[in-house]
């Protein structure tokens, strides 16, 4: 298997990390077919079992017009957990994902395991296409209370110091990187002052565009040759002085 260039960190922020395949299938869910599943769902994700309803609110927003929201039907979700809680494998009836909790190694030790549940979920529903694939990167950064977020973050803007130093918590959103075969989007976000530190969540999502392709090789090969997109976004919304405690 081809490995990513990265950067390695003694102290990396990552709190999660997200390798997640959206399908269409031509076998409808059901609770036989949910069992049938977790019966093939591999030892090491034999711990807590957990059975939700997700909720999907399309938001539609254009200038000068009220805003609309739209919202799905609750679609099922099935979470398997370790024992020890540091990875969580999920399926439903249009998804399969793998979610990887501290301390987060590298994208080579989630695949494999994400790929063979795939192939068998795509045995027994009948997986007619990838609708998407994603990578997504949750960084949990934490800074004394007197140190400035333009320090930190090269993405911050750049606010008078009065506003800077008074505006409440914030979300900022921007798109790093869309090609013919992925975006990225990054979100910075402050959560405010705990126990005399500021927190920042930066949050890295990843999606494929125009793929669709159901052989395991294929998704492998996507997500290993997108991933460092993912890292040097990373890599450019830290300053030298961010990146510092971590390394």
């Amino acid at each position: 298997m081809a490995t990513v260039s990265k950067v390695q960190y003694k102290n990396p922020p990552i709190i999660e990390g997200v390798f997640e395949i959206f399908f269409s299938a031509k076998v409808p869910w059901s609770e036989e077919l949910k069992n049938s599943l977790l019966k093939a769902v591999p030892k090491k994700f034999h711990g807590k079992v957990e059975n939700l309803n997700f909720h999907s609110i399309d938001l539609n927003v254009a200038a000068g017009q009220p805003i609309t929201a739209k919202s799905s039907q609750p679609m099922p979700r099935v979470r398997c957990w370790t024992e020890s809680k540091d990875r969580m494998l999920q399926f439903g009836p249009d998804m399969v994902a793998i979610n990887a909790f501290p301390r987060y190694s590298t994208i080579e030790d989630y695949l494999p395991e994400l790929l063979a549940f795939f192939e068998v979920v795509a045995a027994q529903m009948k997986v007619e296409r990838v609708n998407w694939l994603g990578q997504r990167f949750i960084n949990q950064i934490k800074t004394p209370e007197n140190v400035a977020p333009t320090d930190l973050f090269e993405v911050y803007p750049n606010l008078p110091e009065l506003v800077r130093s008074n505006h409440p918590p914030f979300a900022l959103q921007v798109e790093t990187a869309k090609d013919a075969n992925k975006s990225i989007v990054l979100n910075l976000e402050y959560k405010g002052l705990e126990k005399n530190e500021h927190v920042y969540m930066l949050d890295i999502y990843m999606k494929s565009q125009g793929f669709s392709a159901v052989r395991k090789d294929d998704i492998m090969k996507w997500m290993m040759s997108s991933h460092s997109g993912a890292i040097e976004t990373f890599e450019s919304s830290l300053t030298s002085a961010g990146k510092e405690p971590y390394k």
